[in-house]
């Protein structure tokens, strides 16, 4: 039952491998500041949230992000930010409002996805 904004990790957030924040009352955009100081980051899941919001183009601050849960969070725009990331393996973006092409360049940059879910977007 967590409700509200995610705050900003400060620079304690240097270790950290997984995060999961999924199934609460978080509100808001995703902060953009998840991605550039978490440089292990390997997990990140804010599944069913309102977050309603665009993925940050920070995320590609994270080269070790390897599974992304965003499904049911009102996420908006496009995939062109999620590109290039080398050891992305499980991408669910399901139930969402995002919208374009799914273009070769976004499946090549992920060489080592196994699992993608867009299900249930414009």
């Amino acid at each position: 039952m967590l409700a509200g904004q995610i705050p900003c990790p400060t620079n304690t957030a240097d270790n950290i491998v997984s995060i999961n924040v999924a199934r609460n009352d978080i509100s808001g955009p995703i902060p953009s500041c998840l991605f550039t100081p978490m440089p292990e980051l390997n997990v990140l899941s804010m599944a069913r949230n309102a977050l309603h919001s665009p993925v940050p183009e920070e995320v590609q601050d994270s080269p070790k992000l390897s599974a992304l849960y965003l499904d049911r969070t009102g996420l908006t725009g496009t995939l062109t930010q999620i590109h290039n990331l080398s050891r992305m393996a499980s991408l669910d973006l399901s139930h969402n409002f995002l919208e374009g092409e799914l273009t070769y360049e976004f499946m090549a940059g992920m060489p080592k996805l196994y699992l993608i879910d867009l299900s249930w977007n414009s």
